[in-house]
């Protein structure tokens, strides 16, 4: 996986060219207001007809979903879970205090019920049938990774609990359309949009190769211009 950005700084699609330009800002904590953030960073960018595209991480963080790895007690229920999770572009769930979040997140029933789901998709070769039971506060929750900027390489990030209405309120303050993402390099997930002709199989084929970056590139939020 690359950790650069923007080495293909546009796509195309349907036969029209979109421009994904990364926005770096500072680092976005518990003290920060996210609409601030894209006010005074993504806002002076902006041009008519623009498309903001927010990290979800990156609203989780301002409004203090984040849970420090030391913090985490971690049940036999959750070391046990831990060891079946098959690890992607990072350790996710398969890291015994993530799988702690989710149990914490959704219960310890439904990650039971989830489990036994994906143990039966995988005897039919079929993936995600974990997170369609588990949900989306548990299939965005997003693991600390040592790419990760610090302190999140060392933090769990929980799902944001109203996207859509966090993504209105971005898109009164900018008088623009926002969505709000969950990208990674395998896939891009929409989780809330101000407008809903925006949908998330457009989204995906724009941000398939994850512009913004997985890792210290501080650039939680970009735009999305079609020239």
């Amino acid at each position: 996986m690359s950790e650069n950005i923007n080495e293909k700084p546009s796509v195309v699609l349907d036969g029209k060219k979109y421009e994904r330009i990364p926005v770096k800002t500072c680092l976005v904590t518990a003290e920060t207001d996210f609409i601030e953030v894209l006010r005074e960073y993504a806002a002076p960018l902006l041009q008519k007809g623009d498309i903001v595209f927010i990290s979800e991480k990156m609203v989780a963080c301002s409004q203090g979903r984040t849970i420090k790895l030391e913090d985490v007690k971690v049940s036999r229920f959750a070391r046990m879970l831990s060891k079946y999770v098959e690890p992607t572009y990072s350790e996710g769930l398969g890291l015994p205090q993530t799988m702690q979040a989710a149990i914490d997140e959704v219960g310890a029933v439904r990650i039971l019920f989830a489990a036994a789901a994906g143990a039966i998709g995988k005897a039919f070769r079929k993936r995600g049938w974990f997170y369609i039971i588990a949900g989306t506060k548990v299939s965005h929750i997003d693991g600390p990774s040592l790419r990760t900027i610090p302190p999140y390489d060392q933090q769990i990030v929980l799902s944001v609990l109203n996207p859509n209405e966090d993504a209105k309120r971005a898109a009164r303050a900018l008088g623009t359309p926002v969505v709000i993402v969950d990208a990674n390099p395998i896939s891009c997930t929409l989780c809330g949009t101000s407008d809903p002709e925006i949908t998330e199989e457009w989204l995906a084929k724009i941000l398939s190769d994850n512009p913004l970056g997985q890792s210290t590139q501080k650039t939680p939020c970009g735009i999305i211009r079609a020239i």
